[in-house]
């Protein structure tokens, strides 16, 4: 095999043929150095790729032709004469054996006449230099360096250089180089000359390893190209470790090149006991929860030269990894009254080293015939008759121990009713059953005491809830505080990325601030996506980022949250905003790679209903109430919420692309704060009064999950949130929660009628 060498730091370094040892491995992030004509230097990057192959079919132009008559072509595959004589002619034309003779190119700035290993030849572009950085015609980087193929994407901007079977992508949009998935930034953004794309030299120095001298006198750029001379491939040798499946398999490399170079990757190829194979480059991940049993592993190294060894083989036995076991699951009795406290015991065992992933407990009984089978480890019964509580306990492998069952007879005996032991022992976030099935929609009002709006601007957008296309969702221009909300589902059969973009229309400079945050998904469960939001926002801390926009300027809010989506699966998120002129604020739904800077390109989505979207004044609530002596409601999410107070409870905007009326039904992304003022000890439950609920609140500033073990999917049950002492105030901090039914009722016990519930 032909092979490179390459002379760094007084030591030699071997490569495979001339694109594979050009492409050496790059340090991550580096940007190229404004220093090409200065002081080019030396490239002292390691060489990592291997296999030579001189396949060069696939040509192209390197940008799209922009000049009319003759010069206009397909971007992807030019058929003019501008492809075919300055690519794939000249690309066949210029192959020489570099194992002889001159290995050098010079370049002279603003000169098309090159002298490339010892031959002139004119260049269809000359070289330039502009703030101090070399910028070189990428056409001839792949045609006169590379001898490679180079493909242009006109949809994306991506540019890809293509030899040997490794690809280096360039894009032009963000002004960056992509070299084995990992991103490398410019100092000089590739610039278009006389239809043709320039990109700066440092990329060649730094990617292709090669010397680069810059002549002052004449302005010339001499880079000298590694030599050719024969290697060795490297030797692989490894021994294993026996340890039990679930754990990391050690290992001792006895991998070596005999001519002392590098060992740069390294290949594991397992085949499973029923005769599967797989590859790759971690043995962690090609074990991941393989169970005990045989195993053959194959191992090859590779060293700078690229080069691969070959592979050694060996049988491997992998120990079996045992299920956890549950050794104890008791209790005191197992006859017990309504209300009892049941004390349930429990302990398992497993392997020492491996972690409990999970402990489930369950409970159920037989009610009008049917069984009723609710999560969670009971502290009592509420019912009288048999109960049977199961447990499962699973490890970090994923396996689960046997199942564990108590069964409980339970009698016509109150020790307690559910309010009073659950008040008592109170355990926020937990369900209240209300096996009585009291339909708590039937008590009396509590009467507000103050009921004030806050100066915010809600910018909502959750229409279309389902998005099959890019677009812009919503936008529109607020000023002061600013509440974003959005909830969307990716409709589409291709993933999508769910962008905001603060936006200065104006002809100022223009400031504003970012305060709290609260960001879920992706997730194909609705409730799921509300749950973790409301958690998220309520215990988040204000971010107080101050961003700057001059006129014109974008800047993207959910940078941490615009990975792509996959299709049925939903985002949400929530963001505060302070700022001190008109900010525009754009919700858009883009395909991957898109630069979000092109939004305004995108089209206008239309709302489709149910849901809503729109633009809403004074959206923030400040609600005070004063409990009374009797058991009471107070109702969130209905129009006629607080009437005494406000003719509408539920927001009515505008859609700001639409100029239609809306209305917020169910007041999602907004903040409501609801002071509880006890006139006696009074605990407080929250009963949802849609078909599905699950979402979180703050009782004074402790979060409260609603419920903590799992959704509900019943009018008639409730959730404990806590008890207020008498003379107390306790803050409410509440956000009707994404993909749940929005009506709730927050149901207020006195104490003394704890008995009755």
């Amino acid at each position: 095999m032909n092979l490179r060498m390459l002379t760094q730091n007084g030591r030699r370094l071997w490569t495979a043929a001339l694109p594979a040892l050009c492409l050496g491995l790059l340090l991550p992030t580096a940007a190229y150095a404004d220093e090409d004509t200065a002081d080019a230097g030396q490239a002292t990057q390691q060489v990592t790729q291997a296999e030579t192959s001189e396949d060069n079919t696939e040509n192209a132009d390197d940008t799209p032709d922009t000049a009319d008559g003759d010069n206009t072509g397909d971007a992807t595959g030019d058929t003019s004469d501008d492809t075919a004589d300055d690519i794939t002619d000249d690309t066949a034309d210029n192959t020489t054996d570099n194992t002889a003779g001159d290995n050098t190119v010079r370049l002279v700035i603003d000169s098309k006449l090159a002298t490339v290993r010892g031959e002139e030849q004119q260049m269809d572009a000359a070289p330039y230099a502009v703030n101090g950085t070399t910028m070189l015609p990428l056409r001839f980087i792949a045609q006169d360096i590379l001898e490679a193929a180079v493909e242009w994407d006109a949809t994306t901007g991506l540019v890809r250089v293509k030899k040997d079977g490794i690809s280096i992508t360039i894009d032009l949009t963000y002004g960056k180089v992509y070299a084995d998935g990992q991103p490398y930034i410019m100092a000089a953004a590739p610039q278009v000359r006389e239809n043709r794309t320039f990109v700066p030299l440092r990329l060649i120095t730094e990617l292709m390893n090669c010397a680069v001298q810059y002549n002052a006198a004449d302005k010339s750029i001499d880079i000298t190209l590694p030599q050719l001379i024969d290697a060795e491939p490297p030797v692989a040798g490894i021994t294993y470790d026996t340890v039990t499946a679930g754990q990391d398999i050690p290992y001792t490399d006895h991998s070596y090149d005999p001519s002392g170079n590098l060992i740069v990757d390294r290949e594991w190829t397992v085949t499973y006991p029923d005769g599967t194979s797989k590859t790759g480059t971690s043995l962690y991940w090609l074990f991941y929860t393989r169970q005990g049993g045989d195993y053959t592993i194959s191992y090859r190294v590779k060293s700078e030269t690229g080069l691969w060894s070959e592979p050694i083989t060996t049988e491997y036995h992998l120990e079996m990894n045992q299920a956890p076991e549950i050794t104890l699951f008791d209790a005191p009795s197992t006859t017990v009254d309504i209300g009892e406290a049941l004390n349930i015991e429990y302990d398992f065992a497993n392997e020492e080293w491996e972690d409990i992933n999970g402990i489930s407990f369950t409970y159920s009984w037989e009610q009008d015939g049917q069984t009723i089978t609710k999560t969670g480890l009971p502290q009592a019964f509420f019912r009288e008759g048999r109960h049977t509580v199961r447990m499962l306990v699973q490890d970090a492998f994923g396996q689960w121990s046997e199942p564990a069952e108590l069964t409980f007879d339970v009698s016509s005996k109150v020790a307690a009713t559910e309010a009073e032991y659950k008040f008592e022992n109170l355990n926020p976030g937990e369900i209240y059953l209300n096996l009585a099935q009291y339909n708590f929609a039937r008590l009396s009002t509590a009467e507000a005491t103050e009921f004030t709006t806050r100066d915010v601007t809600l910018l909502d957008s959750n229409s279309p809830e389902k998005v099959s296309a890019p677009g812009i969702l919503y936008k529109d221009t607020a000023t002061g505080s600013i509440a974003l909300h959005y909830h969307h589902l990716n409709n589409s059969t291709e993933q999508l990325r769910f962008l905001v973009i603060a936006h200065n229309e104006t002809d100022q400079p223009l400031t504003f601030s970012i305060g709290k945050r609260g960001f879920a998904g992706p997730s194909a469960d609705p409730m799921q996506v509300g749950y973790v939001e409301n958690q998220s926002y309520l215990s988040a801390q204000p971010l107080n980022n101050t961003v700057t926009l001059q006129p014109g300027e974008k800047f993207l809010l959910n940078a941490e949250q615009s990975a792509a989506i996959k299709p049925t699966y939903l985002q949400s998120a929530l963001i505060d905003l302070q700022t001190d002129g008109q900010l525009s604020i754009a919700v858009a739904a883009v395909k991957p790679g898109f630069n979000y800077q092109d939004y305004l390109s995108l089209p206008l989505h239309d709302a489709v209903g149910p849901q809503t979207r729109g633009t809403y004044q004074q959206a923030a609530y400040d609600i005070g109430i004063r409990l009374g002596s009797d058991t009471e409601k107070i109702m969130l999410g209905y129009p006629d919420s607080f009437d005494n107070w406000i003719e509408n409870y539920l927001l009515t905007g505008t859609d700001a692309l639409t100029g239609d009326i809306t209305s917020n039904k169910g007041n999602y992304g907004m903040l409501q704060s609801i002071r509880l003022t006890a006139t006696r000890r009074t605990g407080v439950m929250l009963n949802p009064r849609g078909s599905i609920y699950r979402g979180a609140l703050l009782w004074n500033d402790q979060l409260c999950l609603l419920s903590s073990t799992g959704q509900i999917k019943t009018t008639q049950e409730g959730v404990i949130l806590g008890v207020i002492e008498a003379g107390e105030t306790v803050t409410i901090t509440y956000i009707t929660p994404d993909g749940s039914d929005s009506p709730v009722l927050l149901v207020a016990i006195p104490e003394r009628e704890w008995d009755e519930f």
